[in-house]
């Protein structure tokens, strides 16, 4: 996403919003079928990790060998699905986008390879589940840097909305290739099939269907803005609307840095340590909030000056900053789970959050429609995140009754310390906007963050303990 942010104005620049945000719509589509697998990835993770743990009796060349036979299942009855109702959707928007039918059908044949990449995406599970996430995020890296170059060489040389959409599929396709080769290069996994691979399957699946009911939502929501203003409104909007989602998924991915490498760590110290497990799970939370909850106000702040710097006049500045502005207020609050499900996760629990991203969910599909009807894309983006104020106190509740967090402490260890950091540089920037007259565009807005900034560096000076650093060391000392 990092990578997203970066290229989308040397896109836009080479195709129009209506053609960019078509193909957004597919790969939205695609990414949301990978939850097909009905969580045999997050399984395998589990399972492998409690094998290094020594609470699990099935060995990893079981899980991966059920995982495969499960997702070429999947793909099979997927994949054409995919190609009917994208088909169906592009033939619909195809001429408004200007786009002939070779590009039109070139467009679905490459969202359908991203979709039948599901067949090899357990290797990267086994990876991560046999302790070798490092290698599995640098093949993510390499991908961001295939992404990057790419992209930024057809715009120059060639552009053509083919050439972006192939160097985009196989950014996606790499690191389950990559995963693929090092796994059997490694020779610690073996793929059979017997009649144990049935068993191992149905084993699996009692975790991974509680997981993929919980996942499921989760991408639906996720990619439900996309595909909701591209259906409801048009491919351009789905461009403009995908500028907001993207600087609000960056930071989420940021977030999930902290909590995607501990998982398979977590399944292990709940099968032998709970209290250690219980540790680390405090020092993500109190990590996560505060960086969420800073990170987010600064790019509230500065919005319309960076998106205006990024992608130009030329866009609808206002409402993508308003946009991103109630994505980010969301994920502040989205924040407050994240942890709490990652270690939901990992002690056999992973359908615990389930009611409350159901509720999520139904409340978005609810709101989405008259909101964007009236306000577009910043509609959208308010279907997101409004229903959040009352979804997360819930999250808390359940986070007390499933994993025995104390809200108190909670409060204490980390609200408080957040709201300490905050809350000088708050009133810093309220000052700020009772001097600066007119609207807050360009470098007014940039201003506006640069005092919050100043106001968090003070109170962090005066008050060092109050900064997550002993959360940040518990992180990086545990062992993944």
């Amino acid at each position: 996403m990092l990578t997203a942010l970066v290229v989308v104005p040397f896109i836009l620049s080479a195709v129009t919003a209506a053609q960019y945000g078509l193909w957004l719509v597919l790969v939205s589509a695609a990414s949301l079928l990978y939850y097909s697998d009905f969580g045999v990835g997050t399984a395998i993770v589990h399972f492998a990790s409690r094998v290094r743990g020594g609470g699990e009796s099935r060995t990893p060349s079981d899980l991966l060998s059920a995982g495969i036979l499960w997702n070429t299942l999947a793909a099979i009855v997927v994949v054409p699905l995919y190609v009917l109702m994208a088909g169906i959707y592009v033939a619909h928007h195809a001429p408004a986008a200007d786009l002939s039918p070779g590009v039109s059908a070139a467009l679905i044949g490459l969202g359908a390879l991203t979709v039948a990449v599901l067949i090899i995406r357990p290797f990267n599970s086994a990876l991560a589940g046999a302790g070798f996430l490092p290698i599995e995020q640098r093949f993510q890296g390499i991908a961001t840097v295939v992404r990057l170059v790419g992209t930024l060489l057809v715009c120059w040389l060639a552009p053509s909305l083919v050439l972006i959409a192939v160097v985009e599929t196989l950014a996606l396709l790499l690191p389950s290739v990559l995963c693929c080769i090092t796994i059997v290069r490694l020779r610690q996994h073996r793929v059979r099939w017997s009649r144990t691979t049935i068993s191992t399957m149905r084993y699996m699946m009692r975790y991974s269907l509680r997981a993929f009911a919980s996942s499921l939502i989760d991408a639906a929501l996720l990619q439900g803005g996309t595909l909701a203003t591209g259906i409801l409104l048009a491919p351009a909007d789905a461009t403009y609307f995908s500028i907001a989602y993207r600087i609000f998924s960056s930071v989420r991915q940021l977030l999930y840095w902290i909590t995607e490498p501990l998982r398979p760590a977590l399944s292990r110290l709940y099968a032998v340590n709970k209290v250690e497990g219980d540790r680390v799970l405090q020092a993500m939370s109190r990590t996560m909030l505060a960086g969420a909850t800073v990170g987010c106000l600064i790019l509230i702040l500065a919005g319309p000056g960076l998106i205006r710097l990024w992608v130009g006049g030329e866009v609808p500045v206002t409402s993508i900053a308003a946009a991103s502005a109630l994505l980010l207020a969301g994920l502040i609050l989205n924040s407050i789970h994240i942890p709490f499900a990652a270690a939901a996760y990992a002690a056999g629990k992973p359908a615990a959050f389930l009611l409350t991203q159901l509720m999520w969910l139904c409340a978005f599909l609810a709101l989405v429609k008259p909101l964007s009807a009236n306000f577009g894309t910043v509609g959208v983006a308010a279907a997101f995140a409004m229903p959040l104020l009352i979804v997360e106190p819930l999250c808390l509740f359940i986070a007390k009754r499933t994993l025995d967090v104390s809200i108190r402490q909670w409060l204490w260890a980390d609200v408080l310390p957040v709201a300490y950091l905050v809350l000088p540089g708050t009133a810093a920037s309220a000052t700020y906007f009772l001097f600066i007259h007119g609207e807050m565009t360009g470098l007014r807005s940039i201003g506006a963050a640069g005092v919050f900034i100043a106001g968090v560096a003070a109170a962090a000076i005066v008050r060092p303990a109050m900064m997550p650093t002993a959360g940040l060391r518990t992180i990086f000392q545990t062992e993944l």
